[in-house]
């Protein structure tokens, strides 16, 4: 099966995304695909987003490298939007209505005469595979289908996420006019898709029932091969140590965690704890930490880490913090690092839904409500850091291994192709 996998995120970018796609071009190919990712140049350094929005104009470079071909194209970014909000709201509604989403990250106009082209002149291409967000990605699978009649399909990974994901629905009029235009170009630029993927149960039914589309999931998972690193070295902490890591989007609410830690602290006077956020943080829920614990107990790391120090500090992490009260029916992806690493997590607030039952069923997981539910989980933990009995197996979940899932994944993809020829 020969396969093109088309992404706006790719390596060498260090964010989330990426590890998606890098885990769908590699188990392919072990599968014994003929694969192909077409993506845009990255610069070797992510700080922000703006990094992701900013142009980058070097000439199509062609790599063989884990046995695929990877093509990175030029990307020409947007000109910046009018300093007049007014002028600026009403091209955004224009370009929405015309079906131009997400201009910001405009993978469609500067994607599709290369990929067209490529499709052209090889022309034994069985499937084409396009990950989004950018939603106009999902236009671009649409358009390359009606030029080439090669079946595509399409891997969400968001969508509409206040609409459908939030707990409670954060659309002002501004997001119901954009999501109402998105809903729509999307149901006619899905039609032809031949099945689709999500990462969410409830997107996973918003494909079936909305739009009338074959829908799997395909969850995100960890990483397999970090965990079975054999430079990895599981450590017993000098210090009782609790972490947070990834990012902390506006509206968590840390408090009960920052309470329950407070009183375990109070009522456990002589004991020292390692408190550690690592990744980018959102100011107030900073400023929440650092106004409850000094500086001998609190540590920020706000720059991006490595993959390997990131797996590193989640499987030598005592308790591994995860609040998830914005979402439901969404697992999120620092869920799975958490789930392989042996560290016992604790959830707080739940999310009532999806997490809180894969919390609740995991072997060394917590599920609190209030903070002195926080309190009464770190008592027990501490006990059994102090006794050695805190850590359960590394990489004891294959089920949720990026690995198996592409795995999964290529099976369905084969059936397509075998059922075309």
């Amino acid at each position: 099966m020969k396969i093109l996998i088309i992404s706006y995120y790719a390596f060498p970018l260090n964010a989330v995304a990426s590890y998606r796609i890098e885990s769908f071009c590699e188990g392919f190919t072990q599968q014994g695909a003929d694969v192909t990712l077409l993506t845009r140049h990255w610069g070797e350094s992510f700080k922000s987003w703006e990094d992701i929005l900013s142009s980058n104009e070097k000439e199509p470079e062609i790599k063989h490298e884990k046995g695929y071909r990877q093509i990175f194209l030029p990307y020409k970014a947007k000109p910046k939007d009018s300093k007049f909000r007014l002028i600026s709201t009403l091209s955004t509604f224009k370009n929405y209505l015309l079906g131009n989403l997400q201009t910001e990250t405009n993978a469609y106009a500067n994607f599709k005469a290369y990929a067209l082209d490529l499709l052209k002149k090889e022309s034994d291409f069985d499937l084409v595979l396009v990950s989004s967000p950018p939603n106009n990605l999902i236009r671009l699978a649409s358009y390359l289908y009606n030029k080439t009649n090669i079946p595509y399909v399409l891997d969400i990974r968001d969508f509409l996420n206040d609409r459908y994901l939030m707990k409670q629905n954060k659309e002002d009029f501004k997001s119901y006019v954009l999501n109402t235009f998105t809903f729509l170009h999307v149901k006619k630029w899905m039609k032809n898709a031949t099945l689709v993927t999500t990462v969410s149960p409830i997107l996973a039914n918003v494909f079936r029932k909305k739009y009338n589309k074959n829908t799997i999931l395909a969850l995100n998972g960890y990483e397999q091969k970090y965990f079975q690193n054999e430079k990895l070295v599981v450590y017993r902490n000098k210090t009782f140590t609790i972490r947070h890591l990834g990012s902390a989007y506006q509206g968590f609410d840390f408090k009960p965690i920052i309470y329950g830690i407070s009183k375990f602290m109070s009522k456990n006077p002589n004991v020292k704890v390692n408190i550690e956020l690592i990744g980018m943080h959102n100011s107030q829920i900073e400023g929440e930490f650092l106004k409850a614990f000094n500086s001998q107990n609190l540590k920020i790391i706000k720059n991006r880490v490595s993959k390997n120090v990131v797996i590193d500090k989640t499987i030598n992490s005592d308790v591994l913090l995860l609040a998830w009260n914005l979402y439901k029916g969404n697992y999120g992806t620092k869920l799975f690092d958490y789930l392989a690493s042996g560290s016992h997590i604790l959830l707080c607030p739940p999310d009532n839904s999806v997490v809180e039952d894969l919390i609740r069923k995991h072997e060394n997981g917590s599920v609190a409500n209030t903070s002195d539910e926080v309190c009464a989980v770190l008592e027990e933990q501490y006990k059994l850091w102090e006794e050695g009995k805190n850590k359960t197996k590394i990489n004891n979940y294959p089920q949720f291994a990026r690995e198996n899932i592409a795995v999964d994944l290529y099976q369905e993809l084969k059936q397509i192709v075998d059922a075309n020829q």
